[in-house]
């Protein structure tokens, strides 16, 4: 619960920030990097240790290559009978992927 507060404040302050302090122009991207390359990598060396390898982790990985495999035959079946439509070439790989990768990002989040 104290995350959820954490969050809610944080998104009033953000919202505080940017209508009446006018935060400089080069924040944004400045703060884009901090969270991706420092306080993500700080949170998984955190994480890591923490981990217990257990058979109940086979699971999330397993639906993940499932949903992309199945995602794989249902367009290339899809553009193999269809050739001459757009699930044929560059298009169809995208397909492929895009059920795949949505997965990935909440599958690794810890419970």
């Amino acid at each position: 619960m104290s995350a959820l507060l954490l969050l809610f404040v944080c998104l009033i302050l953000g919202v505080l920030v940017a209508r009446f302090a006018r935060p400089p122009a080069g924040i944004v991207p400045g703060l884009n990097w901090w969270v991706l390359n420092v306080a993500l990598a700080a949170l998984v060396l955190e994480l890591i240790p923490k981990l217990k390898f257990d058979a109940q982790l086979w699971f999330p990985i397993a639906a993940m290559w499932l949903t992309f495999g199945g995602a794989w035959v249902l367009f290339w079946i899809a553009g193999a009978r269809h050739r001459a439509s757009l699930l044929h070439g560059p298009l169809s790989h995208l397909l492929w992927l895009h059920p795949f990768f949505p997965q990935t990002r909440w599958e690794a989040l810890p419970k």
